[in-house]
């Protein structure tokens, strides 16, 4: 099954980014003694990376993980269908992050918030609901449209 991370993208000049070596580094399958020399490859920082896609930037909450860090320990250590255990699982970036390496997972948190936040990132939503409340989106965008017209003409 393809992930979201593709690693045969190519640049302009044919170079590969460091998230693309990164990518293409933590994506093999290795024994458990080489699992641990490439952790010492990686460089922790990644400050060049995208790090805000799709529900990583639902919400700002405290000391939360980059995706990388955990996505590195999910391909690294485990295989697809498997399943990932984040028992502080915060706002939920390691569940993501599983969820979309094809691996399951399962969090827990003290904090209600963060439970409520972690739902919310990792529910997903039949695509007839998505049409409907898209549909119902578009309605209240109109209205509002409406309302703060009639209140700039008077």
């Amino acid at each position: 099954m393809k992930t979201l991370y593709d690693t045969k993208q190519a640049t302009l000049f044919g170079e590969k980014t460091l998230e693309q070596e990164y990518l293409e580094l933590i994506n093999g399958e290795y024994g458990f003694s080489k699992q641990i020399d490439i952790l010492d490859k990686i460089d922790w920082d990644f400050k060049d990376f995208s790090t805000q896609y799709l529900t990583h930037k639902f919400h700002s909450y405290p000391a939360r993980f980059i995706p990388q860090i955990p996505l590195t320990f999910i391909k690294i250590f485990t295989r697809e269908g498997d399943t990932v255990l984040d028992p502080m699982c915060g706002c939920g970036t390691t569940l993501v992050e599983a969820f979309l390496n094809n691996r399951n997972s399962i969090g827990n948190d003290f904090n209600p918030l963060a439970v409520l936040i972690s739902k919310v990132k990792t529910t997903l939503i039949d695509e007839t609901e998505f049409r409907y409340l898209n549909k119902k989106l578009a309605v209240m965008k109109q209205t509002i449209f409406r309302l703060r017209l009639s209140k700039n003409r008077k």
